[in-house]
């Protein structure tokens, strides 16, 4: 069974490290948000009274891909940010759980033997959210989950999910904001502004050549976008902070791009080359919505009045 021989070589890693009790912390954490953090807290405040060694339990790909195949999610990050972040936020380990069909036929009493009946290294304690559901066809819930620990003298904590302005915090409600364009929204249920990372790819090199504006094209690690249009940003460079202008869409003014949705980024006062180079481009501010221009005349001017407005961000 591949998950129960990945998790045991994964604590015969951490015994090997001389650690002999975990505490575990277990969700998709999919854009690591202040409702994540919340849980992520609970779960490093335990383990450091406890002397205890604190491991978030994710998945990959995202449940609700199998579960779901004909409305699987976007992701708002990929799974090595995902890990970043969660060791950014009190975890020391990040075990990966392959969400395959296998795995997802695990009835969730036969998951917890698994995960915590062990020789090898004592579970301290669980975490997880209240309303958090596990093994086959989610049958599994906090009541199950306290019952388990409560007769294998495992400390079981439920955390209550975070609301916001009287919303729940949660990555579908923070998918729903970036679609609709709520960048203000996004960046309070994220705890931090949304981030475009990705590799600078070769474009057409239109924008530089008869606008003026040279572009960098991203392709970015998020499989979600924000509404098509031109945004105010900042992208950090060795060290450095730069505005720039971004603008999401098909650039319907110029013929070769056939309706194809692309991220492309101006940075301010920037000389040099970005090409295969990875960035993040932290969004600030919509500016205006993406629209057709007659000539690359009339479109360079209204390039000239987004860059003015830009500059006045902070």
């Amino acid at each position: 069974m591949f998950f129960k021989d990945t998790w045991l070589d994964f604590l015969l890693q951490l015994k090997a490290k001389n650690i002999s009790d975990i505490s575990i912390g277990i969700g998709v954490f999919d854009g690591v948000h202040l409702g994540h953090v919340k849980l992520l807290k609970s779960l490093a405040d335990y383990a450091a009274k406890n002397n205890s060694y604190p491991v978030a339990l994710t998945f990959s790909p995202h449940p609700r891909t199998l579960t779901s195949p004909e409305h699987p999610p976007k992701m708002l990050m990929p799974l090595e940010k995902r890990i970043e972040l969660l060791k950014q936020n009190g975890v020391a380990e990040v075990f990966v759980i392959r969400f395959d069909h296998e795995f997802a036929d695990l009835i969730a009493e036969e998951f917890l033997n698994i995960l915590c009946l062990n020789d090898i290294l004592k579970i301290n304690c669980i975490t997880v959210g209240k309303n958090w559901r596990f093994g086959h066809y989610g049958r599994g819930n906090a009541d199950m989950l306290a019952n388990f620990c409560s007769r294998n003298g495992i400390f079981f904590q439920p955390v209550d999910e975070l609301q916001l302005h009287g919303e729940i915090v949660s990555s579908s409600n923070i998918r729903l904001a970036i679609t609709n364009g709520l960048l203000d929204k996004t960046a309070d249920m994220l705890g931090r502004r949304f981030i475009l990372s990705g590799r600078i790819v070769k474009g057409f090199s239109f924008a530089g050549g008869k606008l003026g504006h040279p572009t960098a094209n991203l392709v970015p690690d998020s499989e979600i976008l924000p509404p098509d249009g031109v945004y105010g940003a900042k992208v950090t460079l060795d060290g450095r902070d730069y505005l720039a202008a971004v603008n999401i869409g098909v650039a319907p003014s110029f013929e070769f791009n056939q309706h194809r949705r692309r991220v492309e980024v101006h940075l301010l006062d920037f000389e040099g080359n970005l090409y295969d180079r990875e960035i993040e481009v932290n969004l600030l501010k919509y500016i205006r919505n993406e629209r057709f221009f007659e000539s690359a005349e009339a479109l360079k001017a209204q390039i000239i009045l987004d860059i003015q407005q830009i500059k006045s961000l902070k």
